[in-house]
C-alpha cells in the first residue's frame, strides 16, 4: 500500500512532464526534466544516446533485467478555445490529473520513475518516424508496427489476465524485434488524446505498485 508521502511524490512527478509541451522532435525540455527525476530518485546511471533517448539504470542483484519503456512526445493540443482547462496546466481536479498526455503516456512514465528500485531499471525513450529528432540525428524507420500477440504459454501471460491495447507505440516496436512486450501502465485509452484529457489519480498510484511488484518478480 502506498503511503501518502509516496502518492504525493508520484503526483508531483506526473505533473511536471504534463506541464511541458513536447511535440515529436521537440522533446528536449521534458527529457531534461525526466533526467532530473531519474537522478533525484537515485538511478545509478543516467545517459542519453545520439538520438536523444534517455536511459536511467538501477543496478540490482543477479535476477533478470527489466526495462520500463515510455515515450514522451505528445500530439498537438489543437482548438484551445474548446478546452475548459489549460492542456499544459497539470491541474488536479475531481480526482483527476488534467492535461495533454497525462493519460498517454506521461502518467505511466511517472509511475515507473516513482517505482525506482535497486532491482530493476527504468528507461524513457522516444518512438518516432522519419525525421530529425530533437538531438539532431536524422532517423528513418517504421512509423507504425503490425499488431502482435504474445505467446500464451509464456509465464508472464499465465501469471496475469492479459487483454489488449487498441493502440500503442513502443510496445509494438519492441515486439517486432523479438522482445516480450506487455502493455501496462496508468490511464484508460478512452481518456487519451481527448479534448480535456485526464488521468484518474488512483491510476498512477496503482501503476507504481504494479511496477514495483513486476520488478521484484523478475529479480528473484
Amino acid at each position: 500500500m502506498l503511503s501518502e508521502a509516496r502518492r504525493e511524490q508520484i503526483l508531483t512527478i506526473a505533473q511536471s512532464p504534463v506541464r511541458i509541451p513536447s511535440l515529436a522532435g521537440e522533446e528536449g525540455a521534458v527529457i531534461e526534466q525526466t533526467a532530473h527525476w531519474m537522478r533525484e530518485l537515485g538511478c545509478d546511471d543516467v545517459q542519453m544516446d545520439a538520438c536523444g533517448n534517455l536511459i536511467g539504470t538501477l543496478r540490482g542483484g543477479q535476477g533478470a533485467t527489466v526495462i520500463y519503456d515510455s515515450h514522451v512526445d505528445t500530439v498537438a493540443a489543437s482548438d484551445l478555445s474548446a478546452r475548459r482547462r489549460d492542456p499544459f496546466g497539470g491541474v488536479v481536479a475531481d480526482g483527476k490529473l488534467r492535461g495533454r498526455e497525462a493519460c498517454d503516456v506521461k502518467g505511466s512514465l511517472s509511475a515507473a520513475l516513482a517505482a525506482a528500485d535497486p532491482t530493476f531499471c527504468a528507461e524513457a525513450s522516444i518512438d518516432i518516424g522519419a525525421f530529425t529528432c530533437y538531438a539532431g540525428m536524422p532517423l528513418r524507420g517504421k512509423k507504425f508496427q503490425a499488431a502482435r500477440q504474445n505467446d500464451s504459454a509464456h509465464p508472464m501471460e499465465q501469471a496475469a489476465e492479459i487483454g489488449r491495447y487498441n493502440f500503442c507505440a513502443n510496445g509494438s516496436h519492441a515486439a517486432s524485434v523479438g522482445l516480450l512486450a506487455i502493455g501496462y501502465g496508468a490511464g484508460s485509452e478512452r481518456a487519451a488524446r481527448i479534448t480535456d484529457e485526464y488521468l484518474a489519480l488512483d491510476q498512477p498510484f496503482g501503476a507504481a505498485e504494479g511496477y514495483c511488484a513486476l520488478g521484484a518478480s523478475f529479480a528473484t
